[in-house]
């Protein structure tokens, strides 16, 4: 189940390093492109898009070591119970990098975690039949749930 969850959250990760290397390739052109040389001293396109490329291919860098870090096949997959306010199964990919990535596995959906995380602070060292609550929007409302399995 781990396998599956992995390799649906690197697919994921692929496609959107795709996207982003073809947006990091058209704004160092962008930068380069005789067109974004100045005119006058007012005008700032080429540093503007030189400033835009160098920020993407941070984002690139960022991704290509989150990538590696899940083919090393780091992390844990947590199936969780939410038992209030409404009942449902969610899958939590509890790993060092990565968080905010959504995945589907089985037709439910899941998230990526880390350990700074609220979801991650609580999941960390927990163990199957464990119940606990988090606060969410804003301490507006509360979530139960219930560690059901832990695939490590």
């Amino acid at each position: 189940m781990r396998d599956r969850a992995l390799a649906a959250i690197l697919v994921k990760l692929r496609k959107e390093r795709s996207a982003l290397s073809q947006a990091v390739e058209a704004a160092r052109d962008a930068a380069t492109n005789t067109e974004s040389q100045a005119e006058d001293s007012h005008d700032t396109r080429g540093v503007e898009a030189s400033y835009l490329a160098a920020g993407q291919g941070k984002r690139l860098a960022e991704i290509d070591e989150t990538i590696v870090r899940f083919e090393q096949a780091m992390g844990s997959l947590i199936e969780l119970h939410q038992l209030e306010p409404v009942k449902k199964k969610t899958w939590v990919f509890l790993a060092p990098l990565g968080g905010g990535i959504s995945f589907e596995l089985d037709g439910v959906s899941g998230l990526v975690v880390s350990p700074a995380s609220p979801l991650g602070e609580e999941l960390q060292g927990a163990a199957e039949g464990a119940t606990f609550s988090i606060e969410v929007a804003g301490g507006t409302q509360e979530k139960t749930y219930r560690i059901a399995k832990i695939y490590a």
